[in-house]
């Protein structure tokens, strides 16, 4: 599985959201405001944007990442939140 930062862009984000929960019930973590991260085994970035509705059907707009490493300050519930889903990643 990978972890995948997804942002949001102009007056979209409400529909990204939407998707978000919809696609990825259980494997989705709201940062803040039009911020996520989500996980999804067996996919790229393109793929993770396209389901989302980053298309040219859906045109919703926002940027997704794959994550290939992190670090920072933040409150501990998000590194926990990675931590569990990097160590079901790779275990």
């Amino acid at each position: 599985m990978a972890i995948f930062a997804v942002m949001g862009l102009g007056n979209t984000t409400a529909a990204l959201e939407n998707k978000i929960k919809e696609r990825f019930p259980d494997d989705y973590y709201a940062i803040e405001g039009n911020k996520w991260f989500v996980v999804a085994d067996g996919v790229t970035a393109a793929k993770v944007a396209h389901n989302l509705g980053m298309n040219t059907t859906e045109n919703i707009l926002g940027i997704v990442v794959t994550v290939g490493g992190y670090n920072g300050l933040a409150p501990s519930d998000i590194w926990e939140w990675i931590k569990a889903k990097a160590t079901k990643s790779v275990g």
